[in-house]
């Protein structure tokens, strides 16, 4: 087959199948239900150390030639989690999906119950969709609609269940041979998350140093355009949120920040049995002043975090959201996350079905001949 026409049917399988769609990254974002189509332990968080602070879509056959301005060393250029290579992921919004108990809320008894639809274990079946992957939006306790703002990184939202239902949830997965990764939002918590109270009311805390504050405001905006930088309430201050007042940033420069989320990591991974990870505007985990994007100290602590997550799961993975133009995922291989989605390609797709044109072919050439070899997802839109 031609080269056009193997990125046709590329393309149209993408559009098709549409799997793992992107996140939070837009700042215009408000979340609205998503239903797109793409092993098990338990216990309580302990201690562990600190994490240093400074798919994809269709099968396809060989790996490509690669022209990116980096090395592919290791991991390799495939995907090293054999069971994303050939995947597709289903996303759930759980508020949204299925409604158990007629409270007018989707939650996880529910999605237990329709994993049938998702997957039915059967692959000779044609009453299933087939997915083997089902990606969850955030499902911690959160005060809002979208659960993007966690009060409780080890519990599940109230609205959806208990941490039992999602073990659940997990078994019943497994048993149709379907993986669950779920959302982790790094970056920041809630405003109301006790964390941030405490730390937002009393300069003492122990917490003071797990977020970013200052004695006046910096003066610069976010990378959006937008106010980053907001008066505390309690004290005469200012707080960093680069997602807005009611998100403030974790420092990542605080070791102890570090050791807690790198616990919370493997509460999920082992103890709850998730099998990997959508990891949320990770593009903006550690600032370096008014450089608030895929600063170098970003690298260093995802590349720190893919030693501890794979020390944990070997099979475990990650699919980043990395909101921008394409070019911004260079940096971020070859030794970061396995994947990120492509907001440049999906943009082109869509633009290309509005025009009536194939204008998406050059781009999805260049990408394939720049990243690593289906480590990038591909989406049509996004929950945003």
């Amino acid at each position: 087959m031609k080269p056009v026409k193997k990125l046709v049917r590329f393309a149209l399988s993408s559009l098709l199948i549409a799997i793992l769609l992107g996140g939070c990254g837009d700042p215009t974002a408000t979340v609205a239900p998503a239903a797109t189509p793409v092993s098990v332990q338990t216990t309580a968080p302990t201690t562990v150390t600190t994490i240093a602070a400074s798919t994809t879509v269709v099968a396809a056959t060989t790996p490509p030639t690669t022209t990116a301005p980096f090395a592919i060393t290791t991991p390799p250029p495939q995907s090293p989690v054999s069971w994303a290579r050939d995947g597709v992921c289903y996303e759930v919004f759980v508020r949204s999906f299925y409604d158990s108990n007629g409270d007018g809320k989707g939650d996880l008894a529910g999605l237990i119950t329709k994993l049938d639809y998702i997957n039915d274990g059967n692959p000779n079946s044609n009453k299933s969709l087939g997915a083997n992957c089902i990606w969850l939006m955030p499902i911690t306790a959160s005060p809002s609609y979208h659960g993007y703002d966690t009060t409780d990184f080890f519990k599940v939202n109230p609205d959806y269940g208990t941490n039992d239902d999602f073990k659940r949830l997990i078994q019943e997965a497994h048993k149709r041979g379907i993986y669950v990764i779920m959302d982790l939002v790094l970056n920041h918590t809630s405003n109301q998350h006790p964390w941030f109270k405490q730390a937002a009311t009393d300069p003492k805390s122990p917490y003071r140093d797990w977020y970013i504050f200052s004695p006046s405001d910096p003066g610069y905006n976010g990378p959006f355009g937008d106010k980053a930088w907001f008066k505390n309430p309690s004290v005469s201050e200012y707080y960093y949120g680069v997602f807005g007042g009611d998100l403030p940033d974790l420092n990542y420069r605080n070791p102890e920040v570090n050791k807690q989320m790198q616990e919370v990591t493997r509460f999920w991974l082992k103890d709850m049995g998730v099998d990997g990870f959508r990891l949320d505007a990770i593009k903006h985990l550690i600032e370096d002043g008014p450089k608030q994007e895929n600063t170098e100290a970003t690298h260093t602590w995802l590349r720190d975090f893919r030693k501890f997550y794979t020390g944990l799961k070997a099979e475990a993975y990650t699919i980043g959201e990395i909101f921008g133009a394409s070019a911004e995922l260079y940096s971020y291989f070859p030794d970061q996350l396995d994947a990120y989605f492509e907001f440049g390609l999906a943009n082109s797709f869509l633009n290309s079905a509005k025009r009536g044109q194939a204008s998406f072919v050059g781009l999805a050439q260049d990408v394939n001949n720049k990243l690593p070899f289906q480590r990038y997802g591909t989406f049509l839109t996004n929950h945003d």
